[in-house]
């Protein structure tokens, strides 16, 4: 099992923007309107089971020139724990003047999310949960359509497993974003 997410990642890592990036719709530069996809790499920590390995996939739908919303699936692994969770997240991106390649933004949402943690000695212990991502990030714009990103996330849940309840988890990622 553990072969194959890495193999998944991989793949995702490596095809996925060559692809988008060899189709991005150059006539456009405005965001509203418009769709930006990203997908992000990092870690999460305070889960069930301290430190993991985070994915995250989200999609933002550019409503004017400053806000978006759309999906946020975070995936998160280590040894022990699988942790999926899905949000609709509203955005918004601040223009800077003087630095239009920067763009921070500040991000809050709310969704679902399911942990399944492996027990010593054989077994599990599973649970599903309300999610609420807030926080924040920022995009560099690298080329026309695809800016790097870094996001920083507090996870609230209220996840609860071998009795106890997980309240929050903070994760960091980075990534790429591409306007469509």
């Amino acid at each position: 099992m553990g072969k194959m997410v890495w193999a998944l990642v991989f793949l995702i890592g490596m095809g996925f923007p060559g692809f988008l990036y060899a189709h991005e719709n150059m006539e456009k530069t405005d965001r509203e309107g418009r769709l930006q996809i990203g997908t992000d790499l990092g870690f999460q920590v305070e889960t069930l089971d301290g430190t993991a390995f985070a994915l995250a996939f989200n999609g933002d739908y550019f409503l004017d020139r400053n806000f978006s919303v759309g999906p946020l699936i975070q995936f998160v692994l280590n040894d022990d724990l699988t942790q999926i969770g899905f949000s609709l997240q509203g955005k918004y991106h601040i223009n800077l003047a003087g630095n239009p390649n920067l763009r921070p933004h500040l991000q809050g949402g709310l969704g679902f999310v399911f942990a399944d943690l492996d027990l010593p000695g054989g077994g599990d212990d599973s649970d599903t949960s309300f999610l609420a991502p807030i926080g924040g990030g920022v995009e560099y714009r690298i080329a026309r359509n695809v800016s790097a990103s870094s996001t920083l996330l507090l996870n609230f849940t209220g996840l609860s497993i071998r009795g106890a309840v997980d309240n929050n988890a903070l994760a960091w990622y980075f990534g790429l974003r591409f306007i469509l």
